[in-house]
């Protein structure tokens, strides 16, 4: 009997913290800011996300209340509610939020909401066994996550779309998906990346048999979700590592397995993750021949599968319900319950879906391809442009250094002109300056002669005025000595005197005067 794996469907994964939590309730009472309460609301559903999934749906929608939230904000809080309600099968509820938040994604053009609600789509419609409509959602979400080069969205998309291929029993395709995460981590840089990868390799292996292989690959990524101690993550990987070791008959193992599983599925009230836990034990009770414990598993896991609508559920438990009575040898009721399971099988995945889902992937693999040859023609064309600019800037740069050589010539030239005229000026400056010189010492010389002829001058005046002097008293002299006109008319009979001294004072002068003898 092919045994019912936890195949992980990737959606969203927060840690939960009950001390923040408390924290954060205990600060609700106490801020009457909107913003912040909108706050405090958003991070407790957050911290309850996957782990009490009716509890974060009721502080996302308090959130909501909130009128001055914007629109990124309303589109994820939508987001992650519908996959609350998805965790806890209630898909109508799910489905109806998702639609809500695309709305606003493709409004809003918010491409990576509108990748992510694509792939939460895809894993509702999963569940529901509606398998053409799940890839055709993940197909969508991959062209857009391809585009933002979302690394984390890539993986869980690949991841997801691997998940349809392993139940079509197309390993091949499936491990090419799932191989996808080993691209981009490793047990030592991105160890969520590699946990995963591992994780689905382990389906592959387990649905190939190679039962060793796969616990040894479940029990890697057992590591790294012990480390972050995600318990959605763990309650997933024991319930896997479980599956192997009860094909290997480590039955006691399995069964350990199987109870962490159920623990964390109860705790977190997962309803299908309790469902397969129960099959996956009716499986293991089987294999042991406890036939009573077997059918009561069986029937408790299909009776939950039945309830939460799971097909691929009831499927299983179907089919572990015949394989159980028919090794009892009553073939009847082995016969009914294989009609039941053949015909949810057929209803889950006839031919026709299958092509379809094949047809789907064909042709966004050759929109991948037709996008790769666009991009590498596109690449071409920008390595032409980048080398005809390249050539274009040699050129240029060529001219340039050309023209800087010529005007370093020419700059050179002119100053070794400037220079020789520079020493020709410095000559002629000097000459000038021993000229200027020579004309100081000349002129020099001028003003001390034309001081000593100045003051040679200055005495000559001096002795000239004291001579004017001289002679002019001299004069008085004279003329003190020559009669008036009167006088000389009165001595003399009629008469004239010519007196015309050379100078101003006559050598010979006359006399007059008259003579009393008697």
């Amino acid at each position: 009997m092919k045994s019912f794996l936890n195949i992980s469907l990737i959606l969203v994964s927060f840690l939960s913290n009950a001390q923040t939590i408390d924290s954060l309730k205990a600060e609700l009472s106490k801020i009457k800011n909107e913003e912040k309460l909108f706050e405090i609301n958003n991070s407790i559903g957050d911290l309850y996300n996957n782990k009490t999934p009716d509890s974060s749906i009721i502080y996302f929608k308090n959130a909501l209340k909130f009128p001055e939230i914007t629109q990124e904000y309303k589109c994820s809080i939508l987001h992650k509610i519908g996959i609350q309600f998805d965790v806890i099968n209630q898909f109508d509820s799910a489905n109806f939020y998702y639609d809500e938040a695309n709305k606003i994604a493709i409004n809003e053009d918010f491409k990576l909401f509108k990748a992510k609600i694509a792939n939460s789509q895809g894993v509702t419609a999963y569940r529901k066994g509606l398998y053409e409509k799940s890839i055709a959602y993940y197909l969508e979400g991959l062209k857009s996550a391809d585009e933002l080069k979302d690394t984390s969205l890539i993986i869980k998309l690949n991841d997801n779309i691997g998940h349809i291929f392993y139940y079509q029993n197309d390993f091949e395709k499936a491990a090419k998906h799932y191989s996808v995460a080993l691209k981009f981590g490793n047990e030592k840089s991105n160890q969520t990346y590699y946990a995963n990868a591992n994780m689905n390799l382990g389906y592959i292996e387990i649905a190939l048999n190679n039962n060793e292989k796969a616990k040894a690959l479940f029990l890697k990524a057992l590591d790294v979700f012990r480390k972050s101690q995600d318990l959605y993550w763990l309650s997933n990987t024991y319930q896997n590592i479980a599956v192997a070791c009860n094909r290997l008959n480590q039955f006691y193992e399995a069964e350990n397995y199987y109870l962490k599983s159920l623990e964390i599925f109860e705790k977190t009230g997962q309803k299908e993750g309790i469902a397969q836990t129960y099959v996956n034990l009716g499986e293991m009770f089987l294999n042991q021949k406890a036939y009573a414990k077997s059918e009561e598993y069986f029937n408790k896991g299909l009776e939950i599968c039945k309830e939460i609508g799971v097909p691929e559920g009831m499927k299983y438990s179907y089919l572990g319900l015949k394989s159980l009575f028919e090794e009892q040898n009553d073939y009847e009721k082995a016969l009914q319950y294989y009609q039941k399971f053949v015909s949810i099988k057929d209803s889950l995945m006839n031919e026709q879906s299958s092509n379809q889902i094949q047809e789907l992937e064909t042709k966004y693999e050759s929109e991948k391809k037709q996008k790769e040859i666009d991009l590498l023609n596109k690449e071409k064309t920008l390595d032409q442009l980048k080398i005809e600019k390249k050539n274009q800037l040699i050129i240029t740069v060529f001219i340039v250094l050309t023209l800087i050589i010529i005007l370093l010539v020419l700059a050179f030239v002119a100053f070794n002109q400037k220079r020789k005229t520079n020493k020709l000026l410095v000559a002629k400056n000097n000459e000038i300056a021993e000229a200027n010189e020579e004309l100081n010492q000349q002129n020099d010389e001028i003003l001390a002669q034309r001081d000593e002829i100045e003051q040679q001058r200055n005495h000559l005046e001096t002795k000239n005025k004291e001579i004017q002097d001289s002679i002019s008293a001299a004069e008085r002299i004279q003329k003190a000595f020559f009669k008036s006109e009167d006088d000389e008319k009165h001595i003399l009979p009629p008469h004239f005197v010519i007196f015309k001294p050379k100078d101003v004072v006559s050598g010979d002068f006359y006399w007059a005067g008259e003579l009393n003898n008697g």
